[in-house]
């Protein structure tokens, strides 16, 4: 399922997000369920050693095995997609005109029709000189903020490693849609404990945001594209608003996840020190008992 879930990824939104989804998935298969396993109070190397285990135990693979199981299931997948619609297209159009049309046009965004996205304003009011050199910047840029994002989340959170991922890669398209953040919308339920603790204004923001999104994008196009009566400006400040909301979700979830984390380290911490105490404790209770046993025997 993960592999064709990824194909799919890859056959609608082309290259980008398989190559930035694929070590977080990978990791989350290796783990299998695992996520959010914390060392115990023996901590260190030794806990570390204990939650790799763990995982492997509940999962059945090792990080190797479902990376080239994981590799190999989604590109079976791709194939066998890319077979289907090039043989429902035979006949209509090229294997190279369907490439280029579905892959291509996404590096090269060279149709700026009005749509959801930030490029089109962008590239409609920039000279032409600069234009191969943004093209490179917004293709690659969600690549770039997700390295160190994976970096940070593979190993503890591959799961939340996909949502971010996702999530960048949706506010980044060139052509997006509404239904596109369904995509990582979809994967909140999977960290409800931790936002519990989400800021209610920001999640009034959010929500906010959404709304005025779905009531207000099409009448602006209409007021624009079709009655004539309005500007550019007018739809632009809608794009901004969605491209503004769905950062302010992602940032929103990252905080309370690294925050529940850090709770969660914290209070592991507290509980080995109180176990460190209490051995402590106990062992100089035992002295003592010797000591006294020692004083008895020698008064003897």
């Amino acid at each position: 399922m993960a592999g064709f879930g990824l194909a799919t990824s890859a056959y609608l939104g082309g290259i980008a997000p398989l190559a930035m989804l694929f070590a977080p998935t990978a990791s989350a298969i290796a783990k299998g369920g695992a996520e959010g396993h914390r060392p115990g109070v023996d901590g260190g190397m030794r806990g570390r050693e204990i939650a790799r285990r763990s995982a492997a135990e509940v999962s059945g693979h090792s990080p190797a095995t479902a990376t080239a199981k994981l590799f190999a299931w989604t590109t079976t997948w791709l194939f066998a997609l890319t077979w289907l619609s090039t043989d429902i297209l035979r006949g209509h159009a090229s294997f190279d005109d369907w490439f280029r049309a579905c892959y291509v046009y996404l590096l090269v965004p060279d149709d700026l029709a009005p749509n959801l996205g930030a490029h089109w304003y962008f590239f409609s009011e920039l000279f032409d000189h600069f234009v191969g050199f943004y093209r490179f910047v917004f293709a690659f840029f969600p690549a770039f903020l997700a390295t160190p994002l994976t970096i940070r989340f593979i190993d503890s959170r591959p799961t939340f490693a996909i949502f971010g991922v996702t999530c960048l890669g949706c506010i980044m398209h060139p052509y997006p849609t509404l239904g596109d953040a369904a995509r990582f919308l979809s994967l909140l339920p999977l960290f409800s404990e931790e936002l519990a603790a989400f800021h209610p204004g920001a999640a009034f923001a959010v929500v906010a945001g959404f709304f005025y999104v779905i009531l207000l994008s099409p009448i602006f196009w209409r007021l624009w594209i079709v009655d004539r009566v309005a500007n550019a400006n007018f739809f632009y400040a809608v794009t901004l608003t969605y491209f503004a909301v769905q950062s302010g979700l992602f940032i929103e979830c990252a905080r309370v996840v690294l925050r529940h984390d850090f709770s969660t380290k914290v209070a592991l911490g507290l509980d080995k020190e109180s176990l460190l105490r209490a051995a402590a404790a106990a062992e100089g209770g035992s002295d003592d008992d010797d000591d006294d046993d020692h004083h008895h025997d020698h008064a003897d």
